[in-house]
């Protein structure tokens, strides 16, 4: 699924449950400026913002729905598996594909059998042609609105479920700190572009004419200048006001949404009046990495059998030739 959301999961955190503050200051200013740590003011100039940061994503964390038990048995007796998979041997595929889980896995230290982790996915809704009953008529070609998942991603596996959401908080700080980093490195591409622009400049004005060296010279003017502020900007001393301008309100960066949905066994949207059998779902939406809204919940397995390297070829083989 999203590459840059299952690295964060796959990071290394501190003790899990830990919630000092300390240790979110020091991870968050290596993930944008080691050097920071050497500059004046630090690590009480970076208290306030890293802090609102570090509540908003231990709040997340423990506001994420589950565990949700995920096997074949759950596939067949919960509405609620049922309609996140296509069918029980998707739940094998993503349990034993997702890179997160391999890592966890090949860990001779994780050795026990339950696992706990973020499963996160995309949710669609598209229009399908079904059959509806009306009394004893049975109409086909009805369009119907289905609702189904797609690029299941498992992060943060651990051990409990405490585990496990201690290591959410820490992945959900080092998305909100990666605007800081975004910001920083946009700042140095800006600089760039814009000394690149200045030689430019600077050698049409050695050779400009002498009525065209007004204007050159003041398209110069405007031009240092706003490089001189992109270089302020990026001076050590005053880079903690870059963390104070993107995670002045980390609640509107990253956030939870829910809805209820009433499904059928299908999937098909249903109304409350029919009497088809359906039942009505509740899902809850992570949104805020990458702009994207992703359906999340907290998961809970057995550990998986990981398959041989000839399954895995026999099974890249036949994708390939569908």
């Amino acid at each position: 699924m999203l590459k840059w959301l299952s690295r964060l999961g796959q990071a290394r955190a501190p003790a899990p449950g830990d919630p000092g503050l300390a240790q979110a200051i020091e991870r968050a200013v290596y993930l944008v400026e080691p050097r920071l740590k050497q500059a004046g003011g630090y690590p009480r100039r970076y208290r306030a913002s890293i802090a609102r940061a570090w509540s908003h994503a231990r709040g997340l964390a423990g506001q994420i729905p589950g565990p949700i038990t995920l096997d074949r048995e759950a596939f067949i007796r919960d509405p609620f598996v049922h309609a996140l998979f296509g069918s029980a041997e998707d739940i094998q595929r993503v349990l034993c594909l997702s890179p997160a889980m391999q890592a966890y896995l090949g860990d001779p230290a994780n050795d026990g059998d339950d696992i706990y982790a973020l499963m996160s996915m995309r949710r669609n809704e598209r229009t399908v042609l079904g059959m509806e009953t009306e009394g004893a008529l049975l109409r086909r070609d009805v369009a119907q609105q289905q609702v189904s998942f797609s690029d299941h991603a498992l992060i943060c596996p651990a051990p409990s479920e405490v585990a496990a959401r201690a290591l959410i908080a820490w992945s959900l700080l080092d998305s909100l700190v990666g605007r800081v980093a975004r910001l920083l490195d946009e700042l140095r591409q800006e600089k760039k572009a814009l000394e690149q622009e200045r030689d430019e400049l600077l050698a049409r004005l050695r050779g400009a004419a002498p009525d065209r060296r007004a204007a050159l010279q003041a398209r110069l003017d405007e031009l240092l200048g706003r490089l001189r502020r992109s270089i302020q900007r990026q001076d050590l001393r005053a880079m903690a006001r870059l963390f104070d301008d993107e995670l002045d309100a980390p609640e509107e960066v990253v956030r939870l949404g829910t809805s209820e949905l009433r499904l059928d066994a299908m999937g098909v949207l249903r109304r409350a009046d029919e009497t088809l059998a359906s039942h009505v779902l509740g899902f809850t939406d992570l949104y805020g990495f990458e702009r994207r809204r992703l359906t999340a919940l907290l998961v809970r397995c057995r550990r998986p059998e990981l398959p041989s390297m000839s399954e895995r070829l026999d099974s890249a083989g036949r994708w390939l030739t569908v």
